[in-house]
C-alpha cells in the first residue's frame, strides 16, 4: 500500500451516513432538502451493468467489438426501519407526494484526508421491497434504480443550502422489533390472532422507463405494475391455516407496528394464500412450524400515523 493510500485509510472518518430527500421532477432534488436517514445498521450495495454489443466478422473466432449500448443502476439498501415514511413510498399506488410516483434522491457523506466527499444517487425509485419481522427483529431488504449514481466528489451538487442528517442529529427512536408492537400483533380477518414466528412480504414494482435513443440511462421513469406476496410462518395448532389455503379465499392480514410511540397497522387486503408448507425437525428445540405463502389482491393500507 503506498503511504498516499495508506494516509487516507487512515484518516478516513468511518460515519458516512446514508440520507435521502425528495426531487421535483426526475434527477431533480429539491432546493433546501432537508434530509431523512431511512433506519439505523443501513448498508449499501451499488451495481451498475452495460448493455453491450458485441460483434463478429469473418475471419476472426472471437468477438471483435464490444460497444457500450446503455446502463443500468441499482443499488440496495438494508435497514432497520425505525418509522414508515421509506415503507408507505415502497407498498402504495402511486398518488403524488410521499408514494413511489415521487422519485428520491440518496446520498451520503464521509471525509477522506480532512477534506469532505460527497457521493449521490439521483432519479431513484423502489424496484422491490422485502420486509420481515421475526426473533431477529425488524429488517428490509430496499431495491432502488437509479438515473445516474455519482463516485465521490468534494460538492455534493445538490441545489441550495441541504439540510444534513449529522452524527449529532441521528434519531435515538429504537428500531422496530417484532416486540414493540406488545402481544398478538398479527391478525387473520377470518381466524383472529395468529402466532407468528415469522412475517414476511415481498413487493416488486415493474418500471416503465422512457429511455430514447442518446439516453445512457433514462429519461424518465413511471412504476407500471405491483406484485405484493405474503408469507406467514407459524406454530401448528389445528388445521386452520391449512384450510385457508386449500380454499384459497380472501382474507385481510394486519400486523401492528410501533415507532417513536406512535402504533399504526399494516393491513394487507384480499390475501390469497395458494402454498402451505409444514416442516419438522427430529430433536428441535420448537414446536413443529408450517409456512403460508400466498398474493394480495388489494394493496397495503396502514392505519394510523406512521412516524
Amino acid at each position: 500500500m503506498s503511504s498516499n493510500v495508506y494516509k487516507q485509510a487512515l484518516t478516513a472518518k468511518y460515519d458516512i451516513i446514508t440520507q435521502y430527500g425528495t426531487e421535483y421532477g426526475n434527477s431533480l432534488p429539491v432546493t433546501n432538502a432537508v434530509l431523512k436517514v431511512p433506519g439505523y445498521a443501513v448498508t449499501v450495495d451499488d451495481g451498475t451493468d452495460l448493455d453491450t454489443v458485441v460483434d463478429y466478422i469473418f475471419g476472426f473466432y472471437d468477438p471483435h467489438s464490444s460497444e457500450k449500448n446503455g446502463m443500468s443502476n441499482v443499488f440496495t439498501l438494508n435497514y432497520s426501519p425505525i418509522e414508515g415514511d421509506l415503507l408507505q413510498r415502497a407498498l402504495n399506488l402511486p398518488g403524488g407526494a410521499g408514494t413511489i410516483e415521487e422519485t428520491l434522491f440518496f446520498i451520503e457523506r464521509t471525509k477522506i484526508n480532512n477534506i469532505a466527499q460527497y457521493r449521490k444517487r439521483l432519479g431513484c425509485m423502489t424496484k422491490q421491497n422485502t420486509g420481515q419481522i421475526n426473533r431477529n427483529g425488524f429488517k428490509v431488504n430496499h431495491v432502488f434504480e437509479a438515473r445516474s449514481i455519482s463516485d465521490w466528489s468534494a460538492s455534493h451538487g445538490l441545489p441550495g443550502t441541504p439540510d444534513f442528517v449529522t452524527l449529532g442529529e441521528v434519531p435515538t427512536t429504537a428500531p422496530l422489533t417484532h416486540l414493540t408492537p406488545g402481544v398478538d400483533p398479527c391478525t387473520i380477518s377470518t381466524i383472529g390472532v395468529v402466532d407468528i414466528g415469522d412475517f414476511r412480504w415481498d413487493a416488486v414494482w415493474e418500471l416503465a422507463k422512457l429511455d430514447p435513443n442518446g439516453e445512457p440511462s433514462y429519461k424518465d421513469i413511471d412504476p407500471a405494475s405491483r406484485r405484493i406476496n405474503l408469507t406467514l410462518t407459524s406454530w401448528i395448532k389445528d388445521s386452520t391455516l391449512k384450510a385457508l389455503a386449500e380454499s384459497h379465499d380472501e382474507v385481510d392480514v394486519s400486523y401492528k407496528l410501533t415507532g417513536g410511540g406512535s402504533p399504526y397497522t399494516l393491513t394487507f387486503e384480499r390475501c390469497k394464500f395458494s402454498s402451505y408448507r409444514p416442516t419438522g425437525q427430529a430433536g428441535q428445540a420448537r414446536g413443529m412450524m408450517h409456512t403460508l405463502t400466498g398474493i394480495v389482491l388489494g394493496g397495503v393500507t396502514f392505519s394510523g400515523t406512521p412516524p
